[in-house]
């Protein structure tokens, strides 16, 4: 068991550290291929590629955002450096105009869908810890900010769930983008996404700052929680972004049909029908 611990730990180091070449990161890579994919699932793949795209970039990204700008009052890493961005952008417009919807087919793979779940937790897990608590208690610019724990809390919380609490804020899931509460807010209980990302920053901080946990460790723990409540509880659906839309399978790979890009007019006003529809059904439903 020992063995085995220290073994997913140093893999779990390995892989957020882990670069394909000089600064493009794996788990950017693979965080962007989740986002791209959980989007266009939801409608994206319909839409004109500038607003998909940059609510693709919002979801995946707004979170850290929120948490150093609003919170730490300074700039993202990731606005600072010249490779994460570029790994988004690249990844959409694969996922988009790849021949014969050939990258869709591929993350549509059970097997793929699994293995770019347990991977992408490890982003998760590292935005809740590395990139969130201990930013805000190791890394951040301002000495007052070292030095509360409200704000380590605060921060670990929104860099991990605020990007796809922007996302249902402004309902960058749907054709016209409205302002609302955010889905995941809207219900009691509410949903996986905040409620797991504020249980595991605290227990983290409880950890390292209470219980002298090694960072690491706590760090893999923290992972542990996520592939158990979200990877292997439901392998082929994105819990972490199923609030990005009032419907939940959305986010499954066959929810919704892709568009052929360069299609006719007839077929796109179509599919807009369908969707008026549904939305009509769904508003009908919840009165």
């Amino acid at each position: 068991l020992v063995a085995a611990w220290v073994a997913l730990r140093d893999f779990a180091v390995m892989f957020e550290r882990g670069s394909v070449f000089a600064e493009w990161a794996v788990i950017d890579w693979v965080h962007a291929a989740v986002v791209v994919s959980a989007l266009g699932a939801a409608g994206g793949d319909r839409r004109p590629w500038a607003q998909s795209l940059l609510a693709v970039i919002i979801t995946a990204l707004g979170g850290t955002y929120l948490s150093n700008v609003f919170v730490l009052a300074q700039p993202p890493s990731w606005l600072t450096s010249d490779a994460v961005l570029p790994a988004y952008v690249i990844t959409f417009f694969v996922h988009r105009y790849a021949p014969r919807d050939a990258y869709h087919r591929l993350v549509s793979l059970p097997a793929v869908r699994l293995a770019l779940n347990v991977l992408d937790n490890v982003s998760w897990a590292t935005a809740i810890t590395a990139w969130g608590v201990d930013k805000a208690l190791l890394g951040a610019e301002h000495e007052r900010a070292r030095a509360s724990l409200v704000t380590a809390f605060v921060t670990g919380f929104f860099s991990g769930c605020g990007g796809g609490l922007l996302s249902g804020a402004f309902s960058l899931g749907e054709d016209k983008w409205h302002f609302r509460t955010p889905p995941a807010l809207a219900r009691s209980p509410p949903g996986f996404a905040p409620t797991i990302a504020a249980i595991l920053t605290a227990c983290y901080m409880v950890a390292t700052i209470g219980l002298r946990v090694p960072r690491d460790d706590a760090r893999l723990a923290v992972l542990l929680v996520l592939w158990l409540a979200d990877s292997f509880y439901s392998p082929q659906v994105w819990r972490r972004f199923a609030s990005v839309t009032t419907d939940y399978a959305a986010t499954t790979p066959t929810a919704r049909p892709r568009r052929r890009h360069g299609g006719g007019g007839g077929q796109r006003k179509q599919q807009q029908q369908q969707q008026q529809q549904q939305q009509q059904q769904r508003k009908a439903k919840s009165q």
